[in-house]
């Protein structure tokens, strides 16, 4: 139920990021635009490019299990909430203190989709909800059947919305753009949980502390985040599907070493899972 959940929360919430990512100009970094010889424009990914999104998205990845395993162990759990809020709360007195109307506002002339984001929101309640309840509550399977009715209407209400919070026609005009997505989406529903799961383990089972699993955690991420600008200068010369299909065997490979029931002596065992693990995203992405 936990992992239906989890694949549950990270395919309704990607759906809309990568949407987001192919109409915004933010969004330039995933999917820039050449020329090839006959001067027609052409989608292409510039791996080598200065990307600091993907700088930024390193760096979260890299102190997310560190900051949470140290706050936990020396402060407790509680405060790993209230520091979220202070930097969610930084963040928006330094968006508003900075960014200019011009630079948020996309198209001035649209208006808010006040139905469609109200039902979207209904919809992930619903299917949350349910999906965590339905062992426990008797109408849990329904409130997750309407969740899911909405979020069908949802989207069809978005096909023909001229300003809609969700375009969902970029997936259907654009087909490398929709199987990319696709291919992200399922690989990250994949392993979203890893963090989370493991981290239980790590404790619950082998018998470490918060601060500790926080440190055997940074595997990855510093994998991803050291290899990920030598991937991207090898996708200049490799075909980028060669390589991120090599990262989804690697990761694959990865998590079927996870899955084997490990004890403290036999830690090493983790390690390696999850540098392996790491070399697949920096391939991946």
């Amino acid at each position: 139920l936990l992992v239906l959940c989890l694949f549950a929360g990270r395919l309704f919430c990607e759906l809309p990021v990568r949407s987001v990512l192919a109409a915004h100009p933010a969004g330039a970094g995933q999917c820039q635009y050449f020329r090839d010889q006959h001067g027609h424009r052409i989608p292409g990914h510039a791996a080598t490019a200065p990307r600091p999104g993907h700088g930024l998205y390193d760096c979260r990845r890299i102190l997310r299990p560190v900051l949470g395993g140290f706050f936990s162990y020396y402060l407790g759990w509680k405060t790993i909430f209230y520091f979220i809020a202070f930097i969610c709360a930084l963040a928006w007195l330094i968006a508003v203190r900075s960014m200019t109307k011009e630079e948020w506002i996309v198209n001035a002339k649209g208006s808010l989709d006040l139905p469609g984001s109200l039902l979207y929101a209904l919809a992930m309640i619903a299917i949350m909800v349910g999906l965590s309840e339905v062992m426990t509550l008797t109408y849990a399977k329904y409130l997750l059947a309407a969740g899911l009715l909405l979020f069908l209407a949802f989207l069809y209400g978005e096909w023909h919305r001229k300003s809609p919070v969700l375009p969902v026609r970029i997936f259907a005009g654009n087909r490398v753009f929709s199987c990319s997505s696709l291919a992200a989406m399922l690989n990250y529903c994949a392993t979203f949980g890893i963090s989370f799961l493991l981290s239980i383990y790590l404790q619950r089972i082998t018998g470490l502390n918060a601060r500790d699993t926080g440190l055997v955690l940074l595997i990855q991420p510093v994998l991803m985040a050291l290899l990920s600008p030598v991937t991207g200068a090898l996708s200049d010369r490799i075909n980028p599907a060669v390589l991120a299909s090599s990262g989804m065997i690697l990761i694959t490979f990865g998590l079927c070493l996870l899955a084997v029931d490990v004890s403290y002596p036999f830690f090493w065992l983790i390690a390696l899972a999850l540098v392996i693990i790491g070399i697949g995203f920096a391939l991946f992405t």
